[in-house]
């Protein structure tokens, strides 16, 4: 071969890797299959590619071939693989069933989004609370995605549930005007509030000062508990167990301050009017101020019931 001729079939080589090639090796577009619920049948999956369903496929016309991707999107798949799941289904199939060598599926429909179902929820739970509100481990449970059209979702006549700190609400769904669904929300609820928070570190035992607290703005379970919201309401407590710097001190966290001992000598004050009585007495139990306790008068030897007053004071209950 003389080298012009060796040249011009270079020369042709080359022109069809350029132009030519693309033609034969171009990949085929991938054939559309559009889905409208999240499972599709094997009888869905033919009826979508405009194909008859094959004889042996009748007895499984209504079993489950793929997973829909989510509304809005789509996936493609290899003809390869679904004739392998097929075969599976029906062993008698033929070996050649002619479909497109790529399927791309597309799910039509509508989901509303998480972040629209949690401020749905948040704006339900706020109405109950009329607090500044925070929700926690939010989740949906139920029907999540509808047919195109007018979605309207409604809270049921049961309406939000309160259990503890956990909030429900069940959703009825609707798309133009047909009903299409329950769904129910979910999540934690904590409420932000100014309570009573500790500046140092408390030992069990210790007695709250004003120095050692402050108030600062926290969220707290919405359960009906008695949260201090003022440093004062610790006066005349201690810490039941040891707290680090930044707790918040829950009622469980604090105890009262002893006022009276068992076997302290007490004073018995009473008054009414212009008579006033004191006596001596002694503690039968230990006690904080406010408590009912029960002391012994130590001339009469009488028991009575007396309220402490002040430390190592009581007056009688008559």
């Amino acid at each position: 071969m003389t080298a012009s001729r060796l040249k011009k079939a270079l020369c042709f080589i080359f022109l069809f890797l350029l132009w030519g090639a693309p033609a034969f090796c171009a990949p085929q577009k991938p054939a559309i299959l559009k889905a409208s619920s999240a499972a599709l049948s094997v009888e869905d999956f033919f009826k979508g590619l405009k194909q008859p369903l094959p004889p042996e496929l009748y007895p499984h016309a209504k079993t489950t071939l793929l997973r829909a991707p989510l509304p809005g999107r789509e996936q493609t798949l290899a003809s390869l693989f679904i004739e392998n799941k097929l075969h599976r289904l029906a062993s008698a199939l033929p070996a050649a069933l002619h479909l497109p060598q790529r399927i791309c599926i597309k799910r039509t429909g509508q989901s509303p989004s998480g972040k629209q179902l949690k401020k749905m929820l948040h704006k339900k739970a706020q109405e109950s609370f009329h607090e500044p509100l925070v929700l926690e481990r939010f989740r949906v449970t139920g029907t999540r995605t509808f047919p195109e059209g007018a979605l309207r979702l409604t809270p049921t006549a049961q309406g939000l549930r309160i259990r503890k700190n956990r909030l429900e609400l069940p959703l009825q769904a609707s798309v133009n005007g047909k009903p299409a669904g329950r769904l129910t929300l979910r999540a934690q609820a904590s409420l932000l509030k100014k309570v009573v928070v500790t500046t140092t570190p408390l030992a069990q035992g210790e007695p709250f000062h004003p120095s050692q607290l402050a108030l600062e703005e926290r969220p707290v379970s919405p359960e009906n508990t008695p949260w201090f919201t003022q440093t004062n309401q610790l006066q005349n407590r201690r810490a039941s167990r040891p707290l680090k710097k930044g707790a918040i001190v829950a009622p469980k966290d604090t105890r009262a301050q002893l006022a009276i001992k068992r076997g302290d000598a007490v004073q018995i004050t009473y008054k009414k009017g212009a008579l006033h009585i004191t006596a001596s007495g002694v503690a039968a139990k230990n006690g904080a101020i406010g408590d009912v306790i029960p002391v012994t008068n130590t001339r009469s030897r009488k028991r009575l019931t007396c309220r402490i007053t002040a430390p190592r004071h009581v007056t009688p209950l008559f």
